[in-house]
């Protein structure tokens, strides 16, 4: 990834994003005010919303779409007074076919009961979209407005621009529905009425700002003569646009034709819908690559056009990505949006697999379309169109429907996905957040210089290793514990169990303590660098504070997970991390301390998290029955404990040894700063990636736990394949992230061009190992529920220590990979 070209486009596409689904939010918004009148209400402008966007909106922003093309390659050549020539000449074309379209829209209610739609539903729609049709003329020279401004990239107004007409909106729909006779009609003509306001308040900009003063020499009659040029690539253009979304709108239409077309054609609708509000966001990036190859080309840089369309591709999966995690966690809330029928709710959850597979395809297409509306090859483009979504999807999506869902349940049982996802999620980001604050330490301390880096990065895996792995591992115990007793309904033992764990633990640091006070002469006896292993000794000693509050920290994390309570600690471990940046940034920069301040900052961090955790505990009223105070009963179940906790502690550690020794077997080979720090960086990326398994992995020894407890076995073992499921899902989704990303990841680690060429060569080793570490950290946590913690410790040591390490050292020192063997 050019780093430099893509935050260009993202600077660019950010703005476009924002603006696109502000504008388009406008008469959706009146959809969902309408929806929520009735289910003939929803159903009527949801399918009067389709056949706007089937026969008029889709085609507006097609028709603007000849100026990516002409303003975007003038205004790389330089001739700024056409910009303003071409929009009045687009303008004209899109008054003519508003025209047009209007007459169309008067005749909905008998063309749509000619297509078969229900005669309520026509009759509700063609109300509503005549009260669309002010709007329609307002959208055409808005979009118009939008690619002028585009293609010269004044895209941050647009915010504004977009955001206060929304907000106005929501006044004007609520009072007009709400408030007046109006009711249903009040939601169509408010969207008109704001679309209005949007165009008005862009066409003043233009017409005042100073900024435009090459561009804009106002009203001409010479735009007449560019109109049959701007229709050669308008028509294409509107083609291309409207060809795949007139695709996705048949499917609403089909939807009116099967049994009960109040639920099905809603729920088809809301699922364009949503397709439409992912393309505002696509095509925030599709007019970033638009602009910049438009641009490139107007100015005769052809090479720089393609490597800009390249960064563009890398950063559609990224947000792909992105899309549909947000989509799969929410999608019961987004539904909710626009409907109260707990059936179209349900029936959503059902589909919402198919339409993230279509959303994530949709987004690099959308990406690929700004390209060829930049280059001028809409005619091109409208054959690849007519060929994939008329030939192909189409045909598909109609003999599919109706069978989705069912075909959709065999593979995954949403409800259970539902609940693990919704636990996993809140535990994934707070352990990413702990995780975070030790290695924003790091960071920080690797932009001191080589030495630093290494010396602190070495540190931190020392600290692994020997003392945060070993106490992540401990209050494992809590999960099979607190987790069975919590369902076995035995609440009282819970604090029990969490005191006992926390003394198991304060021993347990005490000696770790002891051990990190010689970090120095361990580290050469291991054959580290001596100046490597004196800064790691430093950084180190600073760190002891921190490993106490990090054990007692843990063993709270598992006291509230066997709970599910599990939102609260997103708040509990962001406002720690967020406090950390001001305090290293502070102990680094703006003290005497320097490279020890990034240590003792991460000390001070770890105990402000723990200690707020734990006035939360003590005092919310939830935790009554599960905590009683403190107690000298705790120590009664020391043992019992610790039969536990050893095993725990001993599978999450085998497996992080196994990881971190590769640090020090890259300390031996030549060149170690370089090779130490390439390590280390390793080492962290798959901790961090780590921190999201264990999301899964909680939920999944929660979820088993708590059954077993409950003496449901069956649930249990349906919950850990619905978790293997989604496992598979997020390993999915990190590998991607990191192939597309990992020059962005190691730039926050170092500076060094070395150190960030070499780590692009291990990515495709990392991805690897990260995949299968995904699945296999799922099986831990169900192995953790279970209490089977010693079998695991068995399958660990045989295969990190028998298979795994021998072949690290053979291909690293005997078949010179050196430190690719990670």
């Amino acid at each position: 990834m050019d780093f430099t070209e893509a935050k260009v486009q993202v600077l660019f596409a950010v703005p476009m994003v924002l603006s696109n689904v502000f504008y388009f939010s406008i008469p959706m918004v009146s959809v969902m005010f309408a929806g929520h009148l009735g289910e003939v209400e929803l159903a009527g402008s949801t399918l009067a919303n389709s056949w706007a966007n089937v026969t008029g909106f889709a085609f507006m922003v097609g028709l603007s779409g000849a100026l990516e093309t002409l303003c975007g390659q003038g205004f790389g050549a330089k001739m700024y007074r056409m910009l303003g020539i071409y929009l009045q000449a687009s303008c004209i074309i899109s008054f003519f076919f508003s025209l047009i379209i209007s007459v169309l829209w008067f005749f909905t209610e008998p063309i749509l009961v000619l297509l078969h739609q229900d005669p309520e539903i026509s009759r509700t729609a063609a109300l509503y979209i005549k009260y669309l049709i002010p709007g329609l003329f307002a959208y055409g020279f808005l979009q118009n407005i939008l690619r002028f401004l585009q293609t010269q990239s004044i895209v941050k107004p647009l915010v504004l621009f977009s955001v206060i007409p929304l907000g106005i909106h929501f006044g004007i729909v609520y009072s007009l529905v709400n408030k007046t006779s109006l009711g249903f009609k009040g939601a169509a003509m408010a969207a008109s009425i704001s679309l209005w306001i949007s165009f008005l308040s862009l066409a003043v900009y233009v017409v005042f700002a100073k900024k435009f003063n090459n561009t804009w020499k106002g009203l001409s009659f010479e735009p007449f003569h560019y109109i049959l040029q701007n229709l050669k690539l308008a028509l294409p253009s509107a083609a291309m646009i409207c060809l795949e979304g007139w695709a996705f709108e048949i499917l609403v239409f089909l939807a009116g034709l099967m049994p009960n077309p109040e639920i099905t054609t809603s729920l088809i609708a809301i699922c364009v819908n949503t397709e439409n509000i992912a393309y505002m966001i696509t095509i925030g990036l599709s007019a970033a690559a638009s602009t910049r190859v438009s641009n490139e080309i107007g100015a005769g840089n052809p090479n720089q056009a393609k490597h800009a369309t390249t960064v563009s591709l890398k950063l559609s999966v990224l947000v792909a990505v992105a899309m549909v995690l947000t989509l799969l966690s929410g999608h019961d809330i987004w539904a909710g949006f626009f409907s109260d029928s707990h059936s179209i709710i349900k029936k959503f959850a059902e589909m919402t697999p198919l339409l993230v597979v279509s959303i994530t395809i949709d987004t690099v297409q959308g990406v690929l379309s700004g390209v060829v509306r930049g280059c001028g090859w809409q005619n091109l483009a409208v054959i690849v169109n007519l060929g994939t979504f008329y030939c192909i999807e189409a045909a598909n999506g109609f003999s599919s429907q109706g069978t989705s869902g069912r075909c959709w349940n065999k593979v995954m049982d949403f409800a259970e996905a539902k609940v693990q996802v919704l636990f996993a999620v809140p535990m994934v980001l707070c352990n990413v957040f702990y995780f975070s604050i030790t290695m924003v330490s790091v960071m920080f301390a690797g932009h001191l210089g080589e030495v630093e880096l290494a010396g602190s990065a070495l540190a931190s895996s020392w600290a692994n290793v020997t003392g945060f792995a070993f106490m992540v591992g401990l209050s494992g115990a809590l999960e099979t514990l607190c987790g069975q007793g919590f369902g076995a309904k035995m609440y009282r033992m819970l604090g029990i169990y969490l005191q006992a764990s926390c003394i198991i633990s304060f021993l347990f640091s005490i000696i770790i303590s002891i051990l990190w006070f010689f970090t120095e002469p361990i580290l050469v006896l291991l054959h580290q660098d001596p100046e490597i292993s004196r800064t790691a000794a430093l950084y180190i000693k600073y760190l002891i504070p921190g490993l106490f509050a990090f054990g007692f920290l843990q063993n709270i994390l598992r006291f509230l997970q066997t709970q599910s309570i599990v939102k609260p600690l997103v708040l509990f471990s962001l406002v720690p991390l967020g406090i950390h940046f001001g305090i290293v940034y502070s102990l680094v920069n703006k003290t005497s301390l320097g490279f020890k301040g990034a240590a003792m900052a991460a000390s001070i961090s770890l105990w402000i998290s723990f200690l707020l955790l734990t006035m939360y505990v003590v005092f919310a009223n939830k935790f009554n029955n599960t905590w009683k105070g403190l107690s000298f009963e705790s120590f009664h179940y020391i043992l019992q404990n610790l039969k536990l906790a050893l095993p725990s502690a001993a599978m999450i550690c085998l497996k992080g040894w196994a990881l971190e020794i590769l640090v020090f077997l890259a300390g031996l080979m030549s060149n170690p700063e370089i090779t130490t720090s390439l390590i280390a960086i390793c080492v962290n990326t798959q901790n961090v990636a780590y921190m999201i398994t264990y999301g899964l992995s909680a939920a999944a020894s929660t979820r088993v736990s708590n059954e077993l407890g409950a003496g449901n076995p069956n649930k249990a073992k349906h919950a850990m394949a619905v978790t293997l499921k989604l496992s598979i899902l997020v390993a999915v989704a990190m590998a991607l992230t990191l192939l597309l990303g990992h020059d962005i990841w190691v730039g926050f680690f170092s500076d060094n061009h070395s150190i960030i060429k070499k780590f692009t060569d291990m990515t495709p080793w990392v991805v690897i190992s990260i995949a299968i570490d995904t699945v296999q950290g799922v099986l831990s946590g169900i192995v953790r529920g279970c209490g089977w913690q010693k079998l695991a410790v068995l399958a660990n040591f045989g295969t990190y220590y028998f298979i795994g390490m021998p072949i690290a050292v053979s291909l690293g020192f005997k078949f010179k990979l050196y430190v690719k063997v990670s």
